[in-house]
C-alpha cells in the first residue's frame, strides 16, 4: 500500500465562548514527492504508471482533496485510511492511497 506521510502542527479548536473543545485540527500541506513512499507508489496497481510522470502532482492533489476537501482534518472525524500519530510537538499524519 502506497503511503503519504507529513508532519503538521496541531491547532486546538476553540468554541465561540473561547472555551477548549478538546478537538485538534490538522492543516494538510500540498503533497509533493517528498511526502510519498515512491517505491510503493511505483509498484501500486492504480498509481504505478504515473509515479514518474508529470501527472503525479495532480494525482497527489486529488488524493488530498478526497481525504481533506477543505484542506484540514479534525481529530474527532478522521477519514478512512488516515492515521495520526499524536506524540511529540509535530504530529505525523499517514494517508494510505
Amino acid at each position: 500500500m502506497a503511503k503519504i506521510t507529513c508532519k503538521v502542527k496541531p491547532v486546538r479548536e476553540l468554541m465561540p465562548d473561547n472555551s477548549d473543545s478538546g478537538v485538534m485540527i490538522y492543516y494538510l500541506p500540498e503533497f509533493a514527492r517528498k511526502h510519498c513512499d515512491m517505491n510503493a507508489f511505483r509498484t501500486h496497481p492504480k498509481h504505478g504508471g504515473f509515479a514518474n510522470s508529470t501527472l503525479f502532482p495532480a494525482i497527489l492533489k486529488r488524493i488530498r482533496s478526497t481525504v481533506a476537501p477543505w484542506g484540514w482534518i479534525r481529530s474527532d472525524m478522521i477519514p478512512e485510511g488516515v492515521t495520526i500519530n499524536a506524540t511529540g510537538f509535530l504530529h505525523t499524519i499517514t494517508i494510505e492511497a
